[in-house]
C-alpha cells in the first residue's frame, strides 16, 4: 500500500469521525490493515510533532513588562483562557444535552 493511501486513509478517519470498518469497505482492505498503517502513521506524525510545534513562548510581551498600566494587572498571567465547540458522537439518550444553537451536536471544551 502506497504511502499517499496510508495519510489519505488516516485524514479521511480522523476527518469524518467513521469506524475502520467503513474505511474498509471504501479503500477494500481489511480492518486489520486499517489498524495496523493508522497507527502506523499515527507513529510518523508524533516523530514529527517536535519539528513542527512549538510550544508558545512563556515570556512577558514587551508591550505588557514596560507598561505601568497593565503589568500589575497581567504580571502573573500564564495565558488565556477559551472556549470552543468540538463536534461530538454522543449516545442517543443523551443527545439532548449536547444540541448547540445550530442543532448539531458538540461539546463545549475550555483550554
Amino acid at each position: 500500500m502506497s504511502v499517499k493511501e496510508q495519510v489519505l486513509m488516516f485524514l479521511h478517519l480522523l476527518g469524518h469521525n467513521v469506524r475502520f470498518r467503513v474505511i474498509g469497505g471504501r479503500f477494500f482492505h481489511s480492518t486489520w490493515t486499517i489498524h495496523y498503517f493508522f497507527h502506523t502513521v499515527l507513529q510518523a506524525i508524533l516523530k514529527l510533532y517536535p519539528e513542527f510545534i512549538s510550544p508558545p513562548s512563556s515570556s512577558t510581551p514587551l508591550k505588557i513588562l514596560n507598561s505601568s498600566r497593565f503589568y500589575p494587572w497581567f504580571e502573573d498571567c500564564i495565558g488565556a483562557l477559551d472556549d470552543t465547540h468540538v463536534r461530538a458522537s454522543i449516545p442517543l439518550g443523551d443527545q439532548d444535552r449536547y444540541r448547540n444553537r445550530k442543532g448539531g451536536l458538540s461539546q463545549n471544551v475550555l483550554a
